[in-house]
């Protein structure tokens, strides 16, 4: 091992080491696995339905009573949703379903309250005779 053939080995090490540019990590790329799990889903499924069943029951809030309807259902299907996990999706369907519900019933109670004070008016009664009678 004399001097002059230590530099030869150093000398032809670090050439190999510059000629390669490249590294090679196609061996160890592994590509990434996206799994969500089952439960996630169905909250979902559930705080997308219970937003639909809100949204229908305030457009159907003056249909006499199919409000009502959606509205329930859509309080039923937020607060099973809500076991599962929170979501602001799951959130918006709870709130539109108590809104929907509430103007279906003040809207029933209005549509009540106008026919009793129709037919309570000495009035409209007989208004309402003549009619009958033609």
């Amino acid at each position: 091992m004399d001097g002059q053939n230590f530099e030869n080995e150093q000398n032809t090490t670090v050439e190999a080491e510059q000629s390669n540019h490249y590294q090679d990590n196609t061996a160890t790329w592994v590509p990434p696995v996206y799994a969500e799990p089952a439960q996630q889903n169905q909250s979902n499924a559930l705080a997308i339905v219970s937003l639909v069943m809100g949204i229908l029951s305030i457009v159907f809030a003056c249909c006499y009573g199919i409000g009502i309807v959606f509205g329930i259902a859509g309080i039923i299907c937020a607060v099973i949703g809500k076991k599962n996990g929170t979501s602001g999706i799951r959130t918006a369907g709870l709130i539109c379903s108590i809104i929907g519900t509430i103007l279906s019933v003040l809207m029933i109670l209005y549509v009540i309250l106008v026919f009793a004070a129709v037919f309570t008016n000495p009035e409209m009664k007989d208004l309402i005779q003549s009619y009958e009678n033609m």
